[in-house]
């Protein structure tokens, strides 16, 4: 009984696992610091958007001021400012603005792997 219910939960966390994305956004920016390195940001795993559409759609979405690159580990991405910001404040407001973007603009995935609108009406 034991090892059904394990079972079945690893099932489940693969199934999660197949439509999640994780996203890292980076902020590059000037830095005067040679310890510290000239990029911010930060990682989150997204469970139902589509990759794809964020790699194809986020330099339209912002203007050309960010890029999303696929990265090597399977569904993952990076999101990254296009030119440096002059700091690090500057950088840590563009990855939040990344953020932004990402939420209110890239299509869910269904379960059954088909891309949708993330907010009705907000595409044709």
């Amino acid at each position: 009984m034991f090892s059904t219910k394990i079972f079945l939960l690893a099932i489940l966390a693969f199934a999660a696992s197949v439509f999640a994305v994780d996203i890292t956004f980076s902020g590059k920016h000037e830095s005067n610091n040679p310890v510290k390195p000239p990029v911010t940001g930060y990682r989150k795993s997204y469970l139902d958007l589509d990759a794809n559409d964020i790699i194809k759609n986020m330099g339209a979405w912002s203007g050309g001021r960010f890029e999303a690159k696929a990265s090597r580990r399977p569904g993952s991405l990076t999101i990254q400012n296009v030119n440096k910001a002059a700091n690090e404040a500057s950088a840590l407001s563009e990855v939040e603005e990344m953020r932004k973007l990402v939420t209110s603009n890239a299509k869910k995935v269904n379960k059954s792997g088909s891309s949708s609108p993330r907010h009705a009406g907000s595409r044709s």
